[in-house]
């Protein structure tokens, strides 16, 4: 592993998030302050999953060898496009502790817009993520995570569930899940993409409402 200062003297001039992760035991060694800042992550919340599932979102990735060792190096795209989907676009992006009721480690700052809570709310532990999920959906995505360890997947997709938002409305969203994993191949947390659905299914509701409509009418005729 190559110190920090050797990696500040080859990019410290440049004011642009990178990450560097050794290739075989894919740890950081090297990760700057605006990377962190950009996508308002700490330090210790980072890891090699989650830099690939941002990769040509956020994130671009290159392979080096420095000092005849291969470096992963993710550098967050030059232009603004992803900051602006990131805090302005439908997606709240969260990392759970695989701990009963899923605690939270890190929640993109659009929390706030979406369902109102801040980060700190979660990140604090005042809240846990179960507990913004509807009581009547609540039971469904949980056997849903548990069917996903049980059959030892690396990501899965959520039937759309129902969040409870801070003034009390209920969002319908979409879930895709990556699994974190530990190097003793030990589940240890959860990477969530949560989209807000709400007016998809506005729509998708009231399509069934209209087709529940046309077999009322056409019931006499059969």
């Amino acid at each position: 592993m190559l110190k920090k200062d050797y990696y500040k003297n080859i990019y410290g001039f440049i004011h642009q998030g990178i990450i560097v992760f050794d290739e075989n035991n894919k740890e950081v060694e090297y990760v700057n302050n605006e990377f962190i800042t950009y996508l308002s992550f700490n330090e210790k919340d980072i890891d090699f999953n989650l830099c690939e599932k941002l990769e040509g979102v956020f994130l671009e990735r290159s392979k080096v060898v420095i000092q005849g060792q291969v470096k992963i190096v993710f550098i967050l795209l030059n232009d603004n496009i992803s900051k602006k989907l990131l805090k302005k676009g439908p997606m709240v992006i969260f990392t759970w502790m695989n701990k009963k009721n899923w605690p939270t480690t890190f929640v993109s700052e659009n929390v706030k817009r979406i369902l109102g809570y801040s980060v700190e709310d979660f990140t604090e532990g005042n809240i846990f993520y179960s507990d913004i999920i509807y009581a009547e959906d609540l039971d469904r995505v949980s056997k849903e995570v548990e069917n996903a360890i049980k059959n030892d997947k690396e990501l899965f997709y959520h039937e759309p569930y129902r969040l409870i938002s801070k003034k009390g409305n209920l969002i319908w969203v979409s879930d895709f899940t990556v699994v974190i994993k530990n190097y003793a191949n030990e589940i240890i947390g959860f990477h969530g993409y949560i989209n807000n659905i709400n007016e998809l299914m506005k729509v998708r509701n009231a399509l069934t409402e209209q087709e529940e409509e046309v077999k009322k009418l056409l019931t006499p005729l059969i």
